[in-house]
Order: C-alpha cells, then sequence, then structure tokens
C-alpha cells in the first residue's frame, strides 16, 4: 500500500516536473493535472503486482530526488 501511494505520488511528480504531459500532447486532465494523475496512477498502480509498483516506485522516485541531490550537493 505505501509502495503503491509513493510510485504514484513520485510518478506524476516526474511527469509533470518533466513536461511529458506537453511533449505527448496529453495537455487535459489528468494528465496536466498533479493531483489528479496522483489518484488515477495509484489506481492502476494498485491492480498492478506489487514487484511492478516497488520498480516504478524506485525509477520515479530517483528521477525526482536525484537533481535535487545534485543541486543540494553542488550549492
Amino acid at each position: 500500500m505505501i509502495s503503491t501511494l509513493i510510485a504514484s505520488v513520485f510518478f506524476s511528480v516526474y511527469f509533470n516536473m518533466t513536461n511529458l504531459h506537453q511533449s505527448f500532447k496529453l495537455d487535459f486532465k489528468p494528465f496536466n493535472c498533479t493531483p489528479c494523475l496522483s489518484v488515477w496512477s495509484a489506481v492502476v498502480f494498485y491492480l498492478l503486482p506489487i514487484q511492478i509498483t516497488e520498480l516504478i516506485a524506485l525509477f520515479f522516485s530517483a528521477g525526482v530526488i536525484g537533481p535535487y541531490l545534485f543541486r543540494f550537493i553542488h550549492k
């Protein structure tokens, strides 16, 4: 359950942080709304096997936390 929450939050933050919704011309809800995308991705991740959800959480958390750590180290 916690991995589903972490995966959905980091997925939606990464998706909007990198403007993928504009790159793929998905400029409508739920793709351009971070809370909306979090809810819908949580529903999808809840239905997936736990290993896939944990893998998604690992990938997208690294993608979100990495740039912040990079800026923190170099300042």
